[in-house]
């Protein structure tokens, strides 16, 4: 789905690239929140440390919890002539998004009981760049909603494509342009060499302050 929907963006792009009216470009900051899509969570035995006595905490608990993002990026944005309702957004962000882990470890009790004998917490940060194209229709004068897909490269570890689904909402405050946008991942974002995280969702607010127009 995603892949269509991407093929559709840049086909709709190619046959107004030649009507166009105005062409604004400009700084484009975002930060918000991060929802978890799918449990993260990992836990094992292992059986051959605990027959042979060289672990004291044989079974070890992991989670992650996805708690927000920010972005800094540069956005392009087109108007046609044709169907003035509609326009074109083409960003080029760098992302960051924050995890929380925590490890449990467990310590038994007896033969077939264990207890929680301590945690650690850690903080995980993965970049990644992005070229955002979206779609946009004007509902009101300063008031619009636009759909769009994301190819995004997490290049900071283990390198993962994803290309999520981009929905938003956006307001025109004079020159700055403020937006309400969801994002939906399709790809578990690897956190580290254990496990995956699983898929990940953003609600960002962002500002676009443009400084070219031609």
């Amino acid at each position: 789905m995603k892949k269509i929907l991407f093929l559709l963006l840049l086909c709709m792009m190619a046959g107004t690239a030649g009507a166009q009216r105005k062409v604004s470009s400009g700084l484009l900051v975002s930060g918000g929140l991060g929802f978890d899509r799918e449990a993260v969570e990992y836990g094992g035995y292992d059986m051959w440390g605990i027959f042979a006595g060289i672990y004291d905490y044989p079974l070890e608990r992991y989670s992650s919890d996805y708690r927000g993002n920010l972005s800094l990026g540069y956005r392009f944005r087109i108007e046609p002539d044709k169907n003035p309702g509609f326009f074109w957004d083409i960003d080029l962000l760098l992302n960051a998004k924050f995890f929380k882990d925590l490890n449990c470890y467990f310590e038994a009790v007896d033969e077939y009981s264990y207890v929680p004998a301590f945690w650690t917490e850690s903080k995980t940060l993965r970049l990644s760049m992005a070229v955002s194209p979206s779609i946009n229709y004007r509902i009101l004068e300063h008031l619009y909603t636009g759909i769009g897909v994301e190819p995004t490269l997490y290049f900071a570890g283990k390198r993962i494509f994803d290309a999520p689904l981009v929905l938003k909402v956006g307001y025109q405050v004079g020159k700055l342009d403020f937006a309400l946008t969801y994002r939906v991942g399709f790809t578990k974002v690897a956190s580290n060499e254990l496990v995956p995280y699983g898929k990940v969702s953003d609600l960002n607010l962002s500002v676009f302050i443009p400084f070219h127009v031609k």
